[in-house]
């Protein structure tokens, strides 16, 4: 009975396993963008923030990635690791906070649901459980203290395009670090993101590759929209251009083509022929009809003469 049991449990195991491999080697290795991963917190972890993390963990992270350090993880592939293990503690922290913001498969975005200060105060937790573990040099970002400026600029070759941000205090202007940066071109339904998101370095520049393809108007423009922002400094600021990095696609007006009409001169010409000819087949019928009962009648007064 016990054999059976064990057999059971051995195929379901096996065919869970069959099911979700798939979709564990897709995925592959996740690589974190450099301008991410070398992020780190913007303030010094102690004891509070340890508790706050621990609290925030426990309702998001536990379910899957278990209790730190009792190894009690889910099952599943992939693998959500302890993270109290030296394979999950070998992530640095930007590398930690990337994966967290942004999800991937089974791992979800937190991004919209965990406010950025908390993501951190998660990994300030998780970090308790290291004790080699020395936190970087809160840098943060830069103070907003001035009105944002955004300069754009595109590459001769057009596939790329930079953005800096700087600011005036004083009659200084200097760059400004470690706000989120997104690049957006405006279509006619909503906005297309282009590539993630990303932080501004020590001299306030971005750097986003153009896309490939894209339909421009005729002029060869395309409207872009910049947006940047920084929760802690609490700022949210955006920016409207155009550039010349599309590709002219002309419009092709349906009626041209005959596929839309409102008068018989824009009707498809197979419409006109099918019509034409339903009706010949209509008259004709009638009029073999009529000639039936032209016979018909004849015939019958034939008869009576």
């Amino acid at each position: 009975m016990m054999n059976h049991y064990l057999l059971r449990k051995s195929l379901l195991a096996g065919l869970t396993l069959f099911l979700l491999a798939p979709n564990a080697f897709s995925q592959g290795k996740w690589d974190v963008p450099a301008d991410k991963k070398d992020r780190v917190a913007p303030f010094k972890f102690d004891a509070k923030s340890v508790q706050t993390g621990k609290e925030i963990f426990s309702k998001n992270c536990i379910s899957c990635h278990g209790t730190p350090g009792m190894g009690n993880n889910i099952p599943m592939v992939p693998l959500p690791r302890d993270p109290a293990s030296k394979e999950y503690q070998a992530n640095i922290d930007g590398e930690l906070f990337y994966k967290m913001t942004e999800g991937r498969g089974a791992m979800p975005s937190f991004k919209n649901s965990i406010e950025e200060k908390d993501r951190w105060a998660i990994i300030s937790y998780i970090r308790s459980f290291n004790k080699t573990y020395v936190q970087p040099e809160a840098k943060g970002g830069s103070e907003a203290k001035g009105k944002i400026g955004i300069a754009l600029t595109l590459s001769k070759a057009k596939d790329s395009i930079t953005i800096k941000l700087t600011q005036k205090v004083n009659a200084i202007t200097s760059p400004i670090r470690g706000f989120a940066v997104t690049l957006w071109a405006k279509r006619y339904f909503g906005e297309l993101k282009i590539e993630d998101e990303k932080t501004s370095n020590d001299n306030g520049i971005v750097r986003f590759a153009c896309p490939k393809k894209l339909p421009a108007d005729s002029l060869n423009l395309i409207k872009l929209k910049i947006k940047v922002s920084n929760e802690a400094a609490g700022v949210s600021v955006s920016k409207d251009t155009i550039l010349p990095i599309g590709i002219v696609k002309s419009n092709v007006r349906v009626l041209e083509n005959r596929a839309f009409w409102n008068v018989r001169s824009m009707a498809p010409i197979w419409l006109i022929l099918a019509y034409n000819v339903s009706v010949l087949v209509v008259f004709g019928i009638l009029g073999y009809i009529i000639f039936l009962l032209f016979k018909i009648w004849k015939s019958g007064k034939e008869n009576k003469e």
